[in-house]
């Protein structure tokens, strides 16, 4: 529920909550520049079930890890990919770039833009969104008599 980079989540600890405006306050390992991201149901209910102030065990993760990729036959999925899964799919939904940018704590958009899965379908249903609001127009017998500002050169849509 946050796609934050795996150091960071070693890092959240319960003293990165705050309670009031149910938040999660930190500083990223990688540029060490602040973040605040929301606290959902979900993760409210790692934050209460959470034995010590650690709110994440990474205690053998590596081998757990290495294990699910190689069962699931993920051959060469990283940790990081799940930031590009998250992003995409909040992409698809449609949430807006620039929020998606902010939970990844990208400093520039076109950062998280390199970081967004293109699939065959965006393209497609960026062209029917195009066509639907852009169609063609139908001639008339007053458009036939019209003279046209257009050059014969150009081609013509009917």
């Amino acid at each position: 529920n946050l796609p934050l980079r795996l150091e960071d989540l070693k890092r959240l600890s319960k003293k990165n909550v705050n309670y009031k405006l149910s938040q999660f306050k930190g500083v990223q390992a990688k540029t060490g520049k602040e973040y605040t991201l929301p606290i959902n149901k979900t993760l409210w209910e790692l934050i209460k079930t959470a034995p010590g102030d650690q709110i994440l065990d990474f205690k053998g993760f590596e081998g757990r890890w290495k294990r699910v990729v190689k069962r699931a036959g993920l051959k060469g999925l990283q940790f990081r990919d799940l930031r590009r899964t998250a992003a995409t799919t909040l992409h698809d939904s449609g949430e807006k770039l620039r929020t998606i940018s902010a939970m990844l704590g990208h400093g520039a958009v076109t950062t998280t833009i390199r970081y967004l899965g293109l699939k065959d379908e965006n393209l497609k249903q960026a062209g029917e969104l195009l066509a639907s609001k852009y169609k063609a127009p139908i001639e008339t017998e007053i458009d036939r008599n019209r003279v046209q500002s257009v050059p014969e050169s150009v081609p013509q849509f009917v």
